[in-house]
């Protein structure tokens, strides 16, 4: 039997054991079996069975590395080297095609210039209130008129049949002309006829510049204004040819640029039989009339008209024709 020291010691040394968790087991412990038909790798601790189930996304490493895919990539072109010293700019046309543009911009304005060029019964139409042909049908009248006057042989014998049958008539005369015979300028306002300015010396005006056109008309006027008194409001271009820029000029002059649309044709040297056929076939109220009263030339003979004027003045008296100036039949000043 032992003593009570040897057995105090012993209790120390084992409730030092069970304090420390040295205590070895009694027994070995026993594995834990699944039940029946499960595996080892279902059973998961309690605290897992909330968590989600991790799945791998593979088994194993794969042998190597992981295959990259291959893109067919298209080759960058190489930019198109410049010229030294030329600048690049954006949205610029290069030099050649701004003098391509150039070139055609030229040829386009010519071309428009050509079209521009309007014939004589186009200015009629876009210029109707400037470039009058005729005047209104509403009454009974007709205007004869007279162009290349003044001159000493046929001027006189036209004034003297229009003074014996009472009629006005109108004289589209020539600067040069109206400056060599002053007294028969006089004679025609005397008597009541009208003045209207024909150009300084009868030049086909359409061939000149617009200055050179300007001094014709400027020049007769002035040798007009001294004889008559007045700047004659009616214009008439030699030849009936004007153009465009000249006839807005004349406008703007306050002009009335007078043409006809019955023409004589006498100055052909016809008789007076076609004279007045040519002038009667055509008859209508509110008509001009062409004739002439001074020669081109000396080689122009007007005797067929003057022959074929006191017919032709009898024939409309008796038809009911009243005759009367330009200014008369558009109702206008005789004067600008």
């Amino acid at each position: 039997m032992e003593s009570k020291p040897g057995i105090v010691w012993i209790c120390v040394i084992l409730l030092t054991f069970i304090a420390t968790g040295c205590m070895p087991s009694s027994s070995p412990s026993k594995s834990v079996q699944p039940p029946a038909g499960t595996k080892s790798q279902d059973i998961m601790p309690e605290w897992t069975e909330q968590q989600t189930k991790y799945t791998p996304v593979f088994d194993k490493y794969p042998p190597g590395p992981i295959p990259v895919p291959t893109l067919p990539v298209s080759p960058v072109p190489k930019p198109t080297p410049k010229p030294k010293g030329e600048r690049h700019e954006t949205n610029k046309p290069s030099l050649p095609v701004q003098k391509q543009s150039d070139k055609a911009g030229k040829r386009s304005g010519k071309q428009s210039a050509q079209q521009k060029k309007l014939s004589l019964g186009e200015l009629r139409r876009k210029y109707a209130e400037t470039f009058i042909l005729s005047g209104p049908s509403r009454q009974k009248n007709i205007a004869l008129t007279f162009d290349d006057g003044p001159d000493r042989h046929f001027t006189v014998q036209v004034l003297d049949i229009l003074k014996k049958y009472r009629v006005h008539a109108t004289f589209y005369l020539v600067g040069n002309k109206a400056k060599a015979n002053p007294d028969i300028v006089k004679r025609i306002v005397k008597e009541g006829h009208t003045v209207g300015n024909h150009s300084y010396s009868h030049p086909l005006l359409t061939k000149m510049s617009l200055r050179q056109f300007q001094q014709q008309v400027e020049s007769a006027e002035q040798i007009l204004l001294n004889l008559t008194g007045y700047l004659p409001k009616c214009f008439r271009p030699p030849y009936g040819a004007i153009n465009e820029e000249q006839l807005v000029w004349a406008a703007s002059k306050n002009y009335l640029v007078t043409n006809w649309d019955i023409d004589s044709l006498d100055w052909k040297g016809l008789s007076s039989e076609q004279v007045l056929t040519n002038i009667w076939s055509h008859r209508h109220p509110g008509a001009i009339v062409l004739q002439h009263c001074g020669a081109g030339n000396a080689n122009h003979d007007l005797s067929g008209s003057v022959k074929a004027l006191p017919q032709l003045i009898e024939k409309l008296a008796a038809e009911g024709y009243r005759f009367v100036t330009i200014p008369e039949l558009l109702n206008i000043p005789s004067s600008r």
